[in-house]
């Protein structure tokens, strides 16, 4: 079953979708994020995510983070790392809630700038494990690539800043690159200690596939780095592959314990 969900995160309406599977007992929940300038549905990608994982068992929840489709906010002004993970936190408190979940089974998911957010949350206790599909592993490297030089600086400088990316036009305010530079997605896996499936496309413009070799040298033993070959940054090429490794890794952390 699919339905319309909303609640409150940063004092603004957050909005969305759960699926809620068809189980006898309560089911394991995966809240799943949006990356930057998207929405929950992703081009489709989420929503078919998340009737897979719902005929696999698992609620989950896809939201629109707040400034971000169809929920209330500023783009600009509440567009940063701390405030997704933040709204991240806000949507596992909705669905510790609902009458057909187990909180104490919950995982974190995202892909690009929300996989960043879903592997901050990890060090919530409530957070068994996190998936990132094109994560935006370090911060300052992608989003200095994506702004540019100059608008770098004029960030730096307090400024608001208009791009265009990707033939999308965004404003952006120093909050943003705050939050970029201070919040660090690897000391959030290292110190998490939880298991972590990072998926990274061999094709993707944005996302430096180096990075997951530079996971891989971490040697940490909880985190699997998995290259997908010909996969771009919608990950869409490979989208069944993608989805049933994922259902698979979830499955493994969240139902076989």
């Amino acid at each position: 079953m699919e339905k319309k969900i909303s609640f409150l995160s940063r004092e603004h309406t957050i909005r969305g979708w759960a699926h809620v599977p068809e189980i006898q007992g309560k089911a394991p929940v995966v809240i799943i994020c949006h990356g930057f300038t998207g929405n929950c549905s992703e081009h489709g990608l989420f929503e078919y995510f998340a009737k897979q994982a719902c005929e696999a068992g698992f609620y989950v929840l896809r939201i629109d983070c707040v400034g971000s489709g169809a929920s209330d906010g500023d783009f600009a002004e509440y567009t940063y790392l701390g405030g997704w993970r933040d709204d991240i936190m806000a949507a596992l408190d909705f669905a510790a809630e609902q009458p057909e979940t187990d909180s104490k089974r919950m995982a974190a998911m995202g892909i690009s700038m929300g996989a960043a957010a879903a592997l901050l949350t990890l060090a919530d206790k409530r957070v068994r494990t996190a998936v990132g599909w094109a994560p935006v592993l370090y911060p300052a490297e992608v989003f200095r690539k994506i702004l540019g030089d100059a608008n770098w600086v004029k960030l730096e400088n307090g400024e608001k800043i208009h791009h265009e990316y990707a033939k999308v036009k965004f404003d952006v305010l120093p909050r943003f690159l705050q939050d970029v530079k201070q919040l660090s997605v690897e000391q959030a896996i290292r110190e998490g200690g939880k298991p972590a499936l990072l998926c990274l496309g061999t094709a993707d413009l944005v996302i430096n596939p180096g990075f997951g070799s530079r996971m891989e040298a971490l040697a940490l033993s909880q985190v699997i780095v998995r290259m997908v070959e010909d996969e771009n940054h919608g990950f869409q090429v490979r989208k069944q592959e993608n989805v049933e490794v994922t259902i698979d890794f979830l499955r493994s952390q969240l139902m076989n314990k």
